[in-house]
């Protein structure tokens, strides 16, 4: 079931609400209250673009309604006299059954606070002690056997939260993770779910161009400079000295971000993920890693090249797109990073260790490594306080930072060429552009 196109935080429930499809109740409510009261509402934030003052996973009220009215909403279908509610008999008119329900005894207030883990399911100890915790009824429906033994045979699920980390315990695990759904957000809003498939062999407006490509990338990078913002080296850098970290490894960046998101839509709707060896970053586009693929792409994105020079240009993509496969595709397919928080931590942990490597400034580079050290303790931290195997955790941690970090290294002599021959098609093309002006 996909989310509702108005807040992105509650499912759609698949009918239409005053009018616009796919969205949820919530926002309805929202709606029906506005057109029922009509208070003067305000933008706190003033956003340029959708997303930009979300806190708490939620819009504020101004720009959620101005989302309400752009999917259809209409006023009209609003009954303005709210229906008069059922008032309340008196207790002396109750049957015996209503008595007997006010009398059923509930969980208390504290354990009404306690929630279940998410993405650990099958641990025994951390859902034992949760439900030991909680006052069972009077007449209890189960046993703690039952639960015990349910729990022991429970199948491990992934844990995909549409709600962002949020921890006291763990700041800076928090803000990635609210960065990085956040621009999952935008990015999404920006290519609807309903819209039609694009890729590299599509064809028409479908056809996923280089430059398409490019700026897809460039979008899913978009929350990573305002999640580093968090860390103190960050905080004071100017914008050319934040271009000037990213660009040692800024590829790879999206590259990781896009197949973890491929791989988080394919667990959603229960199906495989690279069908056909193709990965949807977003729901309506792909990316087929295929040599022929890349190929196809090379020689419609660039009519004015040469038919060597697309070809070498698909081959230097695919097997810049192969090598990143072999290091990425293992870890996420097997969950090495535990959930979604420890993987928006991660990439943080990675954008700090590279820029350790490149910084050439010894005051900035110790920053750097201080706020490497205060992450790696905060992942720690968390592994233990799910019950995990905290060493080997960590040695999946470091081992894929490692290889990572590897593939940065192997792939720098290929983004040179690629980059240099796109430069030399570019001005050749230029050229001939202004010659052909000349003439006419």
């Amino acid at each position: 079931m996909d989310f509702c196109q108005i807040c992105f935080h509650y499912k759609q429930d698949g009918k239409i609400h005053y009018g616009a499809e796919h969205s949820c109740k919530a926002c309805a409510k929202v709606f029906l209250r506005y057109v029922r009261e009509k208070p003067a509402l305000k933008c706190k934030e003033k956003p340029e673009l959708f997303g930009e003052c979300i806190r708490a996973a939620e819009l504020c009220r101004k720009c959620r309604l101005d989302r309400c009215y752009e999917k259809g909403m209409n006023e009209n279908y609003v009954t303005r006299e709210p229906v008069p509610k059922k008032k309340n008999k008196p207790l002396s008119q109750l049957s015996h059954r209503a008595h007997a329900k006010l009398r059923r005894p509930t969980v208390s207030s504290s354990a009404r606070q306690l929630t279940v883990p998410g993405g650990y399911q099958g641990s025994y100890n951390v859902l034992s002690e949760w439900h030991q915790n909680i006052q069972p009824f009077s007449a209890p429906i189960f046993n703690h056997a039952q639960v015990v033994m349910a729990i022991q045979t429970a199948i491990p699920t992934y844990f995909y939260s549409n709600l962002p980390f949020n921890h006291e315990y763990f700041p800076l695990m928090s803000s990635a993770s609210k960065e990085l759904i956040l621009n999952r957000r935008i990015v999404e809003d920006r290519y609807p779910h309903r819209a039609a498939i694009q890729g590299a062999l599509e064809h028409g407006e479908q056809f996923l161009s280089m430059t398409k490509h490019f700026q897809m990338i460039q979008n899913i990078e978009g929350g990573l400079k305002r999640m580093l913002e968090v860390f103190q080296p960050f905080s004071g850098c100017s914008s050319d000295m934040m271009e000037a970290f990213f660009s040692n490894a800024r590829m790879y960046y999206g590259c990781l971000i896009s197949s973890y998101w491929g791989f988080t839509n394919a667990q959603r709707v229960n199906s495989q993920w690279l069908i056909n060896n193709r990965n949807f970053p977003v729901p309506c586009i792909y990316i087929e890693r295929t040599r022929q693929a890349f190929y196809v792409c090379a020689k419609r994105s660039l009519p004015y090249a040469e038919d060597d020079e697309c070809r070498r240009i698909g081959d230097i993509r695919y097997e810049m797109r192969l090598d990143a496969a072999r290091t990425f595709d293992i870890p996420i397919g097997n969950n090495w990073l535990f959930d979604e928080n420890c993987f928006h931590a991660f990439i943080s942990l990675l954008v700090l260790d590279v820029s350790v490597d490149y910084c050439k400034d010894d005051r900035i580079r110790n920053a750097l490594f201080q706020s490497k050290q205060a992450l790696i303790g905060e992942i720690r931290s968390y592994f233990q306080m799910y019950n995990v195997n905290v060493p080997e955790q960590m040695g999946r941690v470091e081992c894929f930072l490692k290889t990572t970090k590897d593939l940065i290294q192997r792939s720098k002599q290929q983004a040179v060429e690629l980059k240099q021959m796109m430069a030399q098609i570019t001005t050749r093309f230029l050229a001939l552009d202004e010659v052909e002006e000349k003439l006419n």
